[in-house]
C-alpha cells in the first residue's frame, strides 16, 4: 500500500494527526522530502493545478504552467529522495456533477506508480467518507482508508481539562464554574463533536482571564482577582476567536467573486440559482474567465466557503422550512445565507482585492 485516504467530519484531528505522523517519520528519515498542498488554496480546483503547486515546491520546478504527471515525476526524481505528498481537502478536486468517475483523480492516484517515479507515499485528506467509493476507484490503486470519528463527550471533557490545567490555563480551570465547562463540552459533542470548538472555548477563557489579571496588576488598588470576575464568560456556540473574514486573502478569485455576489444581494437568503447567474454576470463585468462554469462547481465552492465560516448553505424543504441534511446542494431549492455582516464583507473584500469594488457599483 502506497496511498492513504484519511476522512472524517471537520474538527476530528485529521490534518493535525497526519502532520504529526509525517513529522515523526521525517525525524527518523531526515532524507525524506515532504510536500503539502491544500486544495482550497488552489486557484483552480483541478489535478493539473495541484501538480503545478507541487512542482513549484521543487527546486527545479517550472513556474506558470500546468504540468503533466510525467513532468512532475521528472522533477521529483531529481530530488533523489523518498517523497511524502499530503493533499488536504482533496474532495475539492471532484466536481459535484453527474457522471463523475475514477479518472477524475486518476492522475493523482497513479502518481506513486508512474513510470520512473521515486519511492513515494500519497496521503489524501477530506471530509467526505465515501469519496473513493463514489468515484468507483478500483482496488488496483492500493489506497487504504482511515476514518476519524467525531469526539465523544468523554474525549472532549478530557481534552478541555488537559488544556485548562496546563501551566498557562491553571487559573482558568480554578476560576471557571465546572458546570459552565461541562455544559459547553456537552453542547459541542451534541452539535458536531468538533474539537476545534472546544479548543476555542479554552483559548477564549484563557484570554479573558489573562486580561482581567493584567488589569489587576496594572491597578494595585483593584480588588483581588475572584471567581466573580470571570463569570461573564458565557460561551455560546457562535463564540469565536478567529474572524472568518481573516481568510479572505487566501481565497481564490472565483471564491471572492461569489462572496461579492452574496454581499451585493438585496436579500438575506439567496437561492443557489440566483448566485450562479450573479457570478456569471460579475465575471463578465470583471473580464474574468468563468472558472465555476457549472452549478456543481459553484456548489463545491460554496461548501468550501461554508467550511471557513463565511456562510451557511442549506436546503429548503416543505413550506419555507430549511434543512441542512446531506445532499443539500443537489436541488434548485438550495439557499445560501451569509454568516458575517454584508457591510463588513464588502469592506474587507475591497481591501483585499480593490478591483472587486466594481462588483458593488
Amino acid at each position: 500500500t502506497w496511498g492513504l485516504y484519511v476522512s472524517g467530519a471537520p474538527g476530528t484531528g485529521k490534518t493535525c494527526s497526519v502532520r504529526a505522523a509525517v513529522n515523526a517519520w521525517t525525524q527518523q528519515r531526515p532524507e525524506t522530502r515532504n510536500f503539502t498542498v491544500n486544495c482550497m488554496e488552489l486557484t483552480q480546483c483541478i489535478v493539473p493545478a495541484l501538480f503545478r503547486s507541487l512542482l513549484q515546491q521543487c527546486p527545479s520546478g517550472q513556474r506558470g504552467c500546468m504540468p503533466s504527471q510525467a513532468a512532475l515525476v521528472e522533477a521529483l526524481v531529481q530530488l533523489r529522495a523518498p517523497i511524502v505528498i499530503v493533499v488536504d481537502e482533496v474532495d475539492q478536486l471532484v466536481k459535484r456533477e453527474r457522471g463523475i468517475a475514477a479518472n477524475v483523480l486518476e492522475p493523482l492516484l497513479s502518481l506513486p506508480k508512474a513510470s520512473g517515479a521515486p519511492a513515494m507515499a500519497l496521503i489524501m485528506i477530506a471530509n467526505a467518507v465515501d469519496l473513493l467509493q463514489r468515484l468507483g476507484v478500483p482496488s488496483s490503486f492500493s489506497c487504504s482508508c482511515l476514518l476519524f470519528e467525531t469526539y465523544s463527550v468523554d474525549q472532549l471533557r478530557r481534552i478541555v481539562h488537559a488544556r485548562l490545567t496546563a501551566p498557562e490555563g491553571r487559573n482558568v480551570h480554578n476560576n471557571l464554574r465546572q458546570i459552565d465547562i461541562e455544559l459547553r463540552v456537552r453542547e459541542v459533542a451534541k452539535r458536531s463533536g468538533d474539537c476545534r470548538q472546544a479548543m476555542l472555548f479554552c483559548e477564549q477563557a484563557i484570554f479573558e482571564v489573562g486580561t482581567v489579571e493584567s488589569a489587576a496588576e496594572l491597578s494595585p488598588a483593584a480588588a483581588p482577582f475572584q471567581k466573580e470576575a470571570v463569570q461573564p464568560l458565557r460561551f455560546s456556540q457562535n463564540a469565536q476567536l478567529h474572524d472568518p473574514l481573516l481568510s479572505l486573502p487566501q481565497l481564490p478569485l472565483e471564491h471572492k467573486i461569489l462572496l461579492c455576489a452574496l454581499a451585493g444581494s438585496k436579500s438575506e437568503v439567496v437561492r443557489l440559482s440566483d448566485i450562479c447567474v450573479h457570478y456569471r454576470t460579475l465575471s463578465r463585468i470583471l473580464h474574468q474567465a468563468e472558472n465555476l462554469g457549472s452549478r456543481g462547481q459553484v456548489s463545491s465552492a460554496l461548501d468550501a466557503l461554508e467550511q471557513r465560516g463565511l456562510l451557511s448553505l442549506q436546503v429548503r424543504c416543505g413550506r419555507g422550512r430549511r434543512n441542512s441534511a446531506a445532499g443539500r446542494t443537489s436541488t434548485a431549492e438550495s439557499v445560501i445565507e451569509l454568516a458575517v455582516s454584508r457591510e463588513a464583507l464588502r469592506e474587507n473584500i475591497v481591501k483585499v482585492a480593490p478591483v472587486l469594488a466594481r462588483c458593488f457599483d
